[in-house]
């Protein structure tokens, strides 16, 4: 059997895409022309399986055993299921061997889970490569601040208040954000970055408990080693602890968002950003930030704009194919930022954890006695 590269097999599995599909994707099409004499499509897919990286890799495996099929990739004879080859005319000699389970009919993949997950899988491996993250030149260095923080539902709703302090020293930055939720839930993340020529991350701490969030958590990732160490607590109240090491990219951003956005140049189309996310298995996950134009806004009598950005999660490989379709995909975030040769940013709205609810997070004033009465 032939030898094929990953790069041959996206080739023709991108051929054989453009072959059985219309211009709407349609999916009917592709699957009933694998239920006639050309046995391409499943083959493709049965030698593509064990060709995917280790997390397309599982996210397929979990889909099979799921659907209860077995997979044998690149067998060359027959085998004790009574599989049948299947050729691949565009792979010039390579073959590869589906199993099925025994049975009287091999069952027809129209309007099946199986012919579903192929259609995945074809659309998740054409898919463009994604480009390069970006690096964020410092443009404004930040300083020693403190802040006071509103988080808020979507319908106005106050439901924790918090504070922003960054601390400088040298040339290392220190932000901490924290809130103090009104039934008993804290959350706060501790980021420490260089800003020296470009911003690059050197360690994150977080920290999340109580009612407000799904798990209970307290993750922290060293950037000079790339361990990452989730302490968290499972579904049955047990404590657990995870460490992992991740090759991480000098664009890491996590906990720097809220400087990054007021560096970045507006008139860029889109600049991406890795961020490590999830828990307690945690990855890397593309953030890909695009202005979306101008929002009006009054202070007293003033009238002003602040642009506002997109910042969205993007899973690559068949993984984030399917997490739309089982409701994992992360939330997009926005942030409104005030432009200018000292940029401010004036408010966000996205989740705190990747499946949590969207809350929007303001900058507050202090609110005095006098003013209170008067009220």
């Amino acid at each position: 059997m032939q030898t094929a590269t990953r790069e041959n097999w996206r080739v023709a599995v991108c051929e054989l895409f453009q072959k059985y599909s219309s211009n709407s994707f349609a999916s009917t099409r592709l699957v009933t022309a694998s239920d006639s004499n050309d046995t391409c499509a499943p083959a493709v897919v049965g030698r593509l399986y064990g060709r995917l990286g280790s997390e397309d890799h599982l996210a397929i495996a979990s889909a099979k055993e799921v659907l209860g099929y077995k997979w044998m990739v690149g067998a060359s004879t027959p085998n004790q299921t009574g599989s049948r080859r299947l050729w691949t005319p565009h792979l010039k000699g390579v073959n590869a061997q589906l199993a099925w389970p025994r049975r009287v009919n091999r069952p027809r993949l129209r309007n099946s889970p199986l012919g579903t997950l192929i259609f995945i899988v074809l659309v998740a491996v054409c898919r463009p490569t994604a480009t390069s993250a970006d690096s964020i030149t410092v443009r404004i260095s930040e300083g020693p601040t403190h802040g006071f923080l509103l988080l808020k539902t979507l319908d106005g709703q106050v439901i924790a208040e918090g504070d922003l302090i960054e601390s400088l020293k040298g040339a290392t930055l220190r932000t901490q954000t924290s809130f103090h939720f009104h039934d008993g839930s804290y959350y706060e993340e501790t980021t420490e970055f260089s800003q020296h020529g470009q911003f690059r991350f050197l360690s994150d701490r977080l920290v999340q408990k109580g009612p407000s969030f799904k798990q209970t958590m307290d993750r922290s990732i060293d950037g000079s080693t790339g361990q990452v160490v989730v302490h968290y607590t499972d579904d049955k109240g047990n404590e657990k602890t995870e460490s992992q090491h991740i090759d991480l990219p000098p664009d890491l951003a996590n906990g720097m968002f809220l400087t990054l956005i007021k560096n970045i140049d507006p008139g860029k189309a889109e600049t991406m950003v890795t961020v490590v996310a999830g828990a307690p298995k945690p990855r890397l996950v593309k953030v890909i930030i695009t202005p979306q134009g101008k929002a009006p806004f009054v202070v007293g009598k003033s009238k002003r704009e602040a642009i506002v950005y997109d910042l969205k999660p993007k899973i690559e490989g068949a993984a984030g194919v399917i997490a739309p379709l089982v409701g994992k995909q992360p939330a997009d975030t926005r942030i409104w930022v005030l432009p200018g040769s000292v940029p401010a940013v004036l408010k966000s709205e996205g989740p705190l954890e990747p499946e949590g609810p969207v809350w929007r997070t303001e900058m507050a004033s202090p609110v005095w006695p006098s003013d209170a009465v008067q009220k």
